[in-house]
């Protein structure tokens, strides 16, 4: 399968282009492990592929709407 008709495939699945589904994956995943884990930001950020602390940051912000630390603290409360 040609990269294209992988994109067009993924696309019409699950209605966003690769890249932006596995980020937003991997977010998800980042999410729960912030929610239902004692394991530290830069434990999670390597689990869920990025090599910085600060571009997983970026990243899960962009996607989620918060910051991690702002989801790890509402788990808390």
């Amino acid at each position: 399968m040609s990269r294209g008709a992988f994109a067009n495939y993924v696309h019409d699945t699950v209605g966003m282009a690769p890249l932006a589904y596995l980020s937003q994956w991997r977010m998800h995943i980042a999410y729960e492990l912030l929610t239902e884990s004692d394991e530290s930001m830069p434990d999670i950020a390597e689990q869920v592929g990025y090599k910085s602390e600060a571009s997983f940051g970026q990243a899960f912000k962009k996607i989620m709407g918060d910051s991690p630390g702002k989801v790890r603290k509402k788990a808390t409360e």
